[in-house]
């Protein structure tokens, strides 16, 4: 009797030995689950991609604390608009011209941050821009002597100003008063050729002004008067 219960404890013991280390080796062996990725770093890459905005022009994207909702909306509006507008000077120019507004000239002006929005916004100066680097010596010009664009809402049409400083294309337009407070290609073109090509480059070589528009006839050569004489009578 003494001698079964003696091998039933030995065999007991055993057995529990045996499983502990089996636990022990099995803890060992099985790695450690790995941690879940932290999707913050991809998140915070994406914010700042796309506060870039589309297309690669640097728009200045910082709006004014007390904008409202609507105008923040207005505001990316303008924003992509801008982006898609420079495209062309890109294209044409080669170049990534920084756009700086100064937003809280708009304040929470939703009309004037409207017509920012279309083509009376950036679009007429890009058209200038990118006319200008036609050939190899507008695009000279240009891509030398064109730093950025500074964009500011005045408060009425009188007082809007078109001006060239140290590299930088200043823009005071009236937007609410659309049209009438903003400003031509035409504007742009004469400015920037002006201030572009009035130093080394002469103005005359300028590219709108050396390569006529596309469709435009030479003006005729103006004739002489055919003098009619009158035939005497047989």
């Amino acid at each position: 009797m003494m001698k079964t219960m003696m091998f039933a404890l030995s065999y007991l013991s055993l057995v529990a030995c045996g499983g502990a280390n089996a636990a022990v080796r099995d803890g060992a062996s099985t790695p450690a689950s790995a941690s879940p990725p932290d999707s913050s770093a991809s998140a915070t890459t994406a914010t700042s991609a796309s506060a870039a905005g589309p297309g690669g022009t640097a728009v200045s994207a910082e709006p004014p604390a007390t904008m409202t909702l609507e105008a923040k909306k207005e505001m990316k509006y303008a924003q992509d608009h801008f982006n898609e507008r420079m495209r062309p000077v890109r294209e044409r120019c080669g170049m990534n011209l920084r756009v700086d507004i100064d937003w809280a000239s708009f304040g929470s002006d939703i009309v004037a941050l409207k017509v920012l929005g279309t083509n009376r916004g950036i679009g007429e100066a890009a058209m200038a821009i990118g006319g200008l680097c036609r050939d190899a010596v507008g695009k000279e010009a240009i891509t030398t002597k064109l730093k950025r664009i500074e964009l500011r809402n005045v408060s009425g049409a009188t007082s809007k100003k078109l001006s060239f400083a140290a590299g930088v294309l200043r823009i005071d337009g009236s937007y609410k008063d659309n049209v009438e407070g903003t400003f031509h290609s035409d504007d742009y073109t004469k400015l920037l050729e002006k201030n572009l090509c009035g130093g080394a480059l002469r103005a005359p070589e300028c590219a709108s002004a050396a390569v006529p528009s596309a469709g435009r006839r030479p003006p005729r050569a103006t004739l002489a008067p055919r003098v009619h004489r009158a035939q005497p009578l047989r």
